[in-house]
């Protein structure tokens, strides 16, 4: 993916990559971002030009880019200094989650007259600061986040994934579980407790994604993404 974080020819101008995470963040769990990035080699690059406040957001609803700015909402990390590399450079941090968050931003949250422009390639025509991410991962470091695995996790079977009406979950074990059901602004819609197994009753549901989470005594032992028909 590619986007512009700063164009002299157009003030303000910024583009943004966001995307859904696959389930909602769980407040106070730290968690670990890693990506690659680049500003490209001759003939795949653009402008020649490197800027400051490449940052990484997360929000509980995805930001609205009313005009050519989002400058209403504080990225929780802003590379430090200058960022123009012509190799793929990895960056990484950590962060604990304060919010159930569910959507990830790539981009500038600044205006041009904090955000300062660094030419490097003077024989191009147009100064701009234009950069390509890839392989980016989000995890948590004890293993218990985005890609949660769990020795009871295989013990839970939730179905269908396309579901319609009824949604069913059943366990291997005889201990009391609760069932909690998000949509994707992380509002909770439904939630049940249960032994054993469970039919729910969907048929309200509005039709889209949802993400559940399992839980018993110990916390989440179980999450995905379901989608209603």
């Amino acid at each position: 993916m590619g986007l512009i974080l700063y164009d002299v020819s157009y003030p303000d101008f910024r583009e943004y990559i966001s995307h859904s995470l696959l389930n909602p963040l769980t407040i106070g769990e730290t968690y670990h971002l890693s990506f690659y990035v680049t500003n490209g080699t001759p003939p795949i690059y653009y402008g020649g030009s490197g800027c400051d406040h490449f940052s990484v957001a997360f929000s509980t609803m995805l930001l609205s880019q009313t005009n050519p700015l989002i400058i209403d909402f504080t990225p929780q990390y802003i590379y430090n200094g200058f960022l123009y590399n012509n190799d793929w450079q990895q960056v990484t941090f950590n962060f604990t989650a304060d919010s159930a968050y569910q959507y990830i931003t790539f981009g500038s949250f600044v205006n041009d007259a904090v955000q300062q422009l660094q030419p490097h390639d003077s024989a191009l025509s147009f100064s701009e600061a234009y950069y390509f991410i890839d392989d980016i991962v989000l995890e948590s470091p004890k293993g218990t986040g985005i890609n949660e695995t769990n020795s009871q996790e295989n013990s839970v079977i939730v179905f269908p994934q396309l579901f319609s009406d009824v949604l069913n979950i059943r366990t291997e074990k005889s201990d009391v579980y609760d069932i909690f059901i998000y949509d994707i602004a992380s509002r909770k819609i439904l939630q049940q407790e249960f032994i054993n197994s469970v039919t729910l009753n969907t048929e309200l549901l509005a039709k889209g994604i949802y993400v559940y989470e399992i839980r018993n005594k110990n916390g989440v032992i179980k999450k995905g993404k379901i989608v209603k028909e």
